[in-house]
Protein backbone atom coordinates (compact mmCIF):
# COMPACT_ATOMS: atom_id res chain seq x y z
CA UNK A 1 0.00 0.00 0.00
CA UNK A 2 1.41 3.14 -0.51
CA UNK A 3 2.02 5.77 1.86
CA UNK A 4 1.64 8.98 -0.63
CA UNK A 5 -1.19 11.59 0.81
CA UNK A 6 -3.65 12.82 -1.49
CA UNK A 7 -4.94 15.65 1.04
CA UNK A 8 -2.94 16.54 4.27
CA UNK A 9 -4.06 19.80 5.71
CA UNK A 10 -3.33 21.69 9.09
CA UNK A 11 -6.17 23.64 11.52
CA UNK A 12 -6.31 24.85 14.66
CA UNK A 13 -8.67 23.94 17.16
CA UNK A 14 -10.36 27.16 18.04
CA UNK A 15 -12.69 28.18 21.49
CA UNK A 16 -15.52 26.16 22.64
CA UNK A 17 -13.80 23.29 20.36
CA UNK A 18 -14.65 24.00 17.27
CA UNK A 19 -12.02 22.58 14.31
CA UNK A 20 -12.50 24.36 10.41
CA UNK A 21 -13.57 21.73 7.88
CA UNK A 22 -11.79 22.19 4.95
CA UNK A 23 -13.61 22.10 2.01
CA UNK A 24 -11.71 19.68 0.27
CA UNK A 25 -12.54 17.07 3.21
CA UNK A 26 -16.16 18.00 3.57
CA UNK A 27 -16.23 16.74 -0.53
CA UNK A 28 -14.87 13.63 0.62
CA UNK A 29 -16.88 12.69 3.65
CA UNK A 30 -19.35 15.05 4.54
CA UNK A 31 -23.47 13.95 3.84
CA UNK A 32 -26.62 15.93 3.73
CA UNK A 33 -29.29 14.47 6.62
CA UNK A 34 -32.54 14.82 5.45
CA UNK A 35 -33.39 15.76 9.04
CA UNK A 36 -29.87 17.28 10.72
CA UNK A 37 -28.53 18.71 7.71
CA UNK A 38 -24.73 18.60 6.42
CA UNK A 39 -23.32 15.57 8.67
CA UNK A 40 -20.07 13.81 9.51
CA UNK A 41 -19.83 10.60 11.39
CA UNK A 42 -16.88 10.11 13.82
CA UNK A 43 -15.18 6.87 14.28
CA UNK A 44 -12.28 5.65 16.34
CA UNK A 45 -9.22 2.99 15.61
CA UNK A 46 -9.53 1.21 18.86
CA UNK A 47 -5.31 0.16 19.32
CA UNK A 48 -3.99 3.73 18.18
CA UNK A 49 -6.60 6.06 19.23
CA UNK A 50 -6.77 8.09 16.08
CA UNK A 51 -9.98 9.72 14.90
CA UNK A 52 -11.48 7.98 11.44
CA UNK A 53 -14.25 10.75 9.92
CA UNK A 54 -16.39 8.94 7.50
CA UNK A 55 -19.90 9.55 5.62
CA UNK A 56 -21.07 7.04 7.53
CA UNK A 57 -20.20 4.58 10.44
CA UNK A 58 -17.23 2.56 10.20
CA UNK A 59 -18.53 -1.46 10.74
CA UNK A 60 -15.64 -3.11 11.03
CA UNK A 61 -14.01 -4.55 13.81
CA UNK A 62 -11.34 -2.24 15.37
CA UNK A 63 -13.16 0.84 14.14
CA UNK A 64 -15.39 2.11 16.78
CA UNK A 65 -18.38 4.04 15.57
CA UNK A 66 -19.34 7.14 17.99
CA UNK A 67 -21.63 9.33 16.50
CA UNK A 68 -23.10 11.62 14.09
CA UNK A 69 -22.43 15.20 14.35
CA UNK A 70 -23.43 18.36 12.69
CA UNK A 71 -21.07 20.36 9.98
CA UNK A 72 -21.62 24.09 12.25
CA UNK A 73 -21.67 27.50 9.69
CA UNK A 74 -23.60 25.76 6.32
CA UNK A 75 -26.70 24.69 5.12
CA UNK A 76 -25.41 21.79 2.75
CA UNK A 77 -22.38 20.06 1.84
CA UNK A 78 -21.72 21.95 -1.68
CA UNK A 79 -21.04 24.86 0.59
CA UNK A 80 -17.61 26.24 1.48
CA UNK A 81 -16.81 26.43 5.37
CA UNK A 82 -18.09 24.92 7.77
CA UNK A 83 -16.86 23.96 11.53
CA UNK A 84 -17.06 21.06 13.56
CA UNK A 85 -16.56 19.52 16.82
CA UNK A 86 -15.15 16.36 18.34
CA UNK A 87 -18.26 14.62 20.21
CA UNK A 88 -18.47 13.28 23.33
CA UNK A 89 -17.81 9.65 24.16
CA UNK A 90 -14.19 9.80 22.31
CA UNK A 91 -11.65 8.23 24.61
CA UNK A 92 -9.80 10.46 27.02
CA UNK A 93 -6.54 9.76 25.13
CA UNK A 94 -7.91 11.12 22.36
CA UNK A 95 -10.18 14.26 23.88
CA UNK A 96 -7.19 15.21 25.99
CA UNK A 97 -5.11 16.17 22.41
CA UNK A 98 -7.34 17.84 20.39
CA UNK A 99 -8.27 21.27 22.44
CA UNK A 100 -8.71 24.75 21.95
CA UNK A 101 -5.51 26.18 20.74
CA UNK A 102 -4.13 22.78 19.16
CA UNK A 103 -3.47 22.02 15.72
CA UNK A 104 -5.01 19.07 14.37
CA UNK A 105 -4.34 17.63 10.34
CA UNK A 106 -7.16 15.96 8.37
CA UNK A 107 -4.95 13.02 5.97
CA UNK A 108 -6.24 11.43 3.24
CA UNK A 109 -4.56 8.65 1.30
CA UNK A 110 -5.52 7.34 -2.39
CA UNK A 111 -7.08 4.09 -0.39
CA UNK A 112 -9.60 6.09 1.77
CA UNK A 113 -12.09 7.24 -0.99
CA UNK A 114 -14.52 5.13 -2.74
CA UNK A 115 -17.56 4.62 -4.27
CA UNK A 116 -18.90 3.77 -0.93
CA UNK A 117 -17.90 5.18 2.49
CA UNK A 118 -15.30 7.36 2.72
CA UNK A 119 -12.92 8.41 5.27
CA UNK A 120 -10.37 10.72 6.55
CA UNK A 121 -7.96 10.64 9.41
CA UNK A 122 -8.16 13.62 12.16
CA UNK A 123 -4.91 13.77 13.69
CA UNK A 124 -3.33 15.54 16.69
CA UNK A 125 0.03 17.15 15.62
CA UNK A 126 1.68 14.51 18.05
CA UNK A 127 0.53 11.94 15.72
CA UNK A 128 1.31 13.81 12.72
CA UNK A 129 5.18 14.46 13.34
CA UNK A 130 5.39 10.68 14.70
CA UNK A 131 4.44 9.85 10.97
CA UNK A 132 7.47 11.91 9.59
CA UNK A 133 10.88 10.48 9.01
CA UNK A 134 13.02 10.68 11.77
CA UNK A 135 10.89 10.44 14.55
CA UNK A 136 13.11 9.42 17.87
CA UNK A 137 10.78 6.25 18.90
CA UNK A 138 10.87 4.27 15.41
CA UNK A 139 8.72 2.05 17.32
CA UNK A 140 5.71 3.85 17.66
CA UNK A 141 6.09 5.46 14.50
CA UNK A 142 6.35 1.68 12.72
CA UNK A 143 2.57 1.38 14.86
CA UNK A 144 1.46 4.84 14.37
CA UNK A 145 2.33 4.07 10.26
CA UNK A 146 0.61 0.77 10.27
CA UNK A 147 -2.72 1.87 11.58
CA UNK A 148 -2.86 4.98 9.64
CA UNK A 149 -2.02 3.08 6.16
CA UNK A 150 -4.51 0.35 6.94
CA UNK A 151 -7.45 1.36 5.15
CA UNK A 152 -10.56 1.71 7.75
CA UNK A 153 -13.16 -1.60 7.41
CA UNK A 154 -15.75 0.49 5.45
CA UNK A 155 -18.28 -2.46 4.92
CA UNK A 156 -18.04 -5.08 7.49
Amino acid sequence: MSSEWELFREAEVGSEGYIPFPEEVSERVAVDNAVHGPSVYWNYESNADIIILSSDSLRNSGYIPVTRTNIYDIDSVGESGGRIRMPDGMPPAIASSITPGSIVYFAVHEEMVSDGVSSVYLLSKTQALRLLPGDSNPETTDELSEAVLEVPGLFG
